[in-house]
């Protein structure tokens, strides 16, 4: 359970495994993911996914970097300049109860058609989106842990990150939305409430 009662001015946040199912199925759809706030602020965010190589790095004012050594690139990264609907990739998550997965079926059934593309990357595409190759995120069960440092290397990488609702992104928040800034509005406009899985 996460708790921030460590009395220091220094949080770890640590997801070691983020895609955990993908991981134990020998598919490659996984990710390592860090973060370090300092006096509740996130100063630091790292996302590793070991099977592509693909590293990404944010810190507080200081943008967003990508880097994979086997291909030998190295460049900060911004998000996309998609602003139609009809040519965006979606990433999406949700969360492990029966509801979360009816409201993000009926949020994604809203998507499908308008959408270019729907992927899976056991949570990596919100990495992908801070470099501009996925346009935007969703995830109906937000945790500290999956999206604290995320949510800074998208912010970082001039994109936008709130809740379905549309208030801005904390660690309090129950969903998710990351995009490139330019389409947010028309993704958020396409996602039924949250409130709905609530049981």
């Amino acid at each position: 359970e996460f708790s921030e009662n460590n009395r220091s001015d220094f949080l770890w946040i640590i997801d070691p495994l983020d895609g955990t199912t993908f991981h134990n199925r020998g598919l490659p759809f996984f990710s390592s993911i860090l973060a370090l706030e300092v006096r509740g602020q996130t100063e630091l965010g790292l996302v590793s996914s070991p099977f592509t190589g693909d590293v990404f790095l944010a810190g507080l004012g200081r943008g967003c970097t990508f880097w994979n050594r086997r291909l030998r690139k190295r460049r900060q990264v911004k998000v996309s300049g998609v602003t139609n609907l009809a040519d965006v990739l979606v990433g999406y998550s949700y969360g492990k109860s029966e509801q979360h997965a009816r409201h993000m079926a009926a949020t994604l059934g809203g998507l499908f058609p308008m959408c270019r593309a729907i992927m899976r990357l056991g949570g990596a595409e919100i990495g992908y989106v801070a470099s501009g190759a996925c346009d935007a995120f969703i995830d109906n069960n937000s945790t500290p842990w999956d999206f604290a440092a995320v949510t800074l290397m998208v912010r970082e990488a001039g994109g936008r990150v709130t809740d379905f609702a549309g208030r801005e992104w904390t660690k309090k928040s129950d969903s998710i939305v990351a995009s490139n800034g330019a389409l947010h509005r028309k993704v958020l406009n396409r996602l039924p409430p949250v409130a709905t899985t609530a049981g």
